[in-house]
């Protein structure tokens, strides 16, 4: 089983909450992180989630039940938080764009 975090918990991580629950006993939603902490409450009583919730990704960069990260942050933190969960040997999926240039994708 997949255990996913997802970071950022704005209008687009909706779809990726969608698509990891149709995975079914494949993905387990493990954590929910925003900036703005009622987002991810209101995401996890509205899909039923069983996670822990974060205002800050580093709190789950070396946690052990993250497999794989969603970021669905805004574009211009992408790269940042991408390369952070990178080097801490998590799998991840960005939303587009990764990074406005290729200097800012080689932090």
């Amino acid at each position: 089983m997949l255990r996913v975090a997802i970071i950022g918990n704005g209008n687009i991580s909706y779809a990726h909450v969608r698509g990891y629950l149709d995975l079914g006993d494949r993905c387990k939603i493990t954590h929910l992180v925003d900036i703005v902490p009622s987002k991810s409450e209101a995401q996890k009583q509205m899909f039923d989630l069983d996670c822990q919730i974060h205002d800050d990704h580093r709190a789950i960069l070396d946690a052990e039940d993250v497999d794989l990260v969603s970021v669905c942050t805004p574009p211009y933190v992408h790269a940042e938080i991408a390369i952070n969960f990178l080097k801490a040997g998590k799998h991840v999926i960005c939303e587009k764009p990764m990074a406005p240039s290729l200097a800012a994708g080689s932090l």
